[in-house]
């Protein structure tokens, strides 16, 4: 990719979030210093949407790194009001995929031979397209499959210049970045500098293969007396920094609820693996029932983070928390959780991060809040709480941040 193709995404970009800057700066500034904040809010919410769109657009369009960042904007609940993380929530599957010619070429210069030297089949249709890379079936040839003990196998093959396009992008957020960070009400509810860099350190390491091969054998390892966990073994003299080759070990779609039943299975929204450490129901499709959280009492130990935001979770439910001692994180955002919520998480002495954003939860109480002193961080804006009842809060948690939106 030319140096000049570079410079125009770069800009591309950070032309995009200049125009949304100044839009929040009209909309919510500007406009309410000089009287007209109830006019601007009316209509907060159409435009948030319609920013969403038009970022998703860019995202499709331009692919690489603006990808992830429309999918980790649509995991932020706690930040982001639900018209943006709804809109960007299915952003994964529509990557275009790229061309076959370009990712044979790639994976054919990795390799340094032609793809018909240790593949008998490579499907040219890929399996799955994802912003970074893409996936396509194969089947070795004879001698490859002997000496491996398998002959179905998985190529995962990066885009074609995506470390490029990866610090290009990062460059580009990295200033929007110093933009949102003079905004208050952005800086008071997130660290966006270290936001950025942890979102680069982790989008560097999934372009590394070679980490993720061995990652996946270190597993394997954790695992190796378990029969219900299969991992697939690594081809290593088939993968390099830029290309993996994994053992074929496709099942059946965890999400694909139809074929799960077709092939003799019972849905249910958990599974009771002992190692399991962190629970995601959010927006759960299937109704949200107290058995549901009953499941959860009985691995409660192995559990540190559970994800309820935005499902059908009620106040009563959770006095099945107490069985979970080890909880560390608990996500209750956008859900009908009010005062009477808050008396089951008073047993939770190692939570650290509550997030109440969109809760009915008031101040009368937030008092049961007070004797969980391990406590770093609480999200209570969009709530019923009052500013009284955050800086109250505060008070009796001096080492939180409680973070109301004030």
């Amino acid at each position: 990719m030319k140096a000049s193709q570079l410079r125009a995404r770069y800009w591309r970009i950070v032309f995009f979030f200049g125009r949304v800057t100044l839009g929040v700066i009209f909309w919510e500034i500007f406009l309410r210093r000089v009287g007209l904040g109830g006019w601007a809010a009316s209509g907060r919410s159409e435009r948030n949407r319609q920013t969403a769109v038009r970022f998703r657009a860019l995202a499709i369009s331009m692919g690489g790194l603006m990808i992830k960042v429309g999918q980790f904007l649509s995991a932020r609940l706690d930040v982001l009001p639900p018209e943006i993380t709804d809109e960007l929530a299915g952003l994964q599957d529509e990557v275009p995929a790229e061309s076959f010619a370009a990712i044979r070429a790639k994976a054919e210069s990795e390799l340094a031979l032609p793809l018909t030297e240790h593949y008998a089949f490579f499907d040219e249709t890929p399996l799955a397209a994802a912003s970074l890379g893409q996936v396509h079936r194969a089947r070795l040839n004879e001698a490859d499959a002997a000496e491996a003990g398998f002959a179905n196998v998985v190529v995962k093959v990066q885009r074609p210049h995506i470390e490029a396009v990866v610090e290009t992008d990062l460059a580009a957020i990295r200033r929007v970045g110093t933009w949102l960070q003079r905004y208050k009400p952005v800086s008071d509810r997130a660290d966006v500098g270290a936001l950025i860099e942890e979102f680069a350190t982790t989008t560097r390491a999934e372009i590394d293969y070679l980490a993720e091969g061995a990652n996946a054998e270190t597993f394997s390892a954790n695992f190796a007396g378990d029969p219900r966990v299969r991992v697939p073994r690594v081809l290593w003299e088939l993968t390099t920094r830029r290309v993996l080759t994994l053992e074929d070990v496709s099942a059946i779609k965890l999400g694909d609820y139809d074929a799960i039943t077709a092939a003799g299975g019972v849905v249910t929204p958990l599974s009771r693996n002992g190692a399991l450490l962190e629970i995601n129901l959010a927006h759960t499709r299937a109704p949200l029932a107290a058995a549901h959280l009953q499941q959860l009492a009985r691995i409660g130990s192995n559990i540190a983070w559970l994800d309820l935001g935005g499902s059908a979770a009620s106040d009563g439910m959770l006095s099945q928390l107490k069985a979970l001692p080890n909880l560390r994180r608990l996500h209750l955002e956008r859900t009908a959780i009010g005062d009477a919520g808050l008396a089951h998480l008073v047993g939770l002495k190692q939570l650290e991060y509550l997030n109440l954003v969109g809760t009915k939860v008031g101040d009368a109480g937030l008092y049961r809040l007070h004797d969980l002193d391990r406590l770093e961080r609480v999200y209570l804006w969009q709530s019923k709480v009052t500013a009284a009842g955050a800086k109250k809060l505060q008070a009796a948690l001096p080492k939180t941040q409680v973070n109301h939106g004030l």
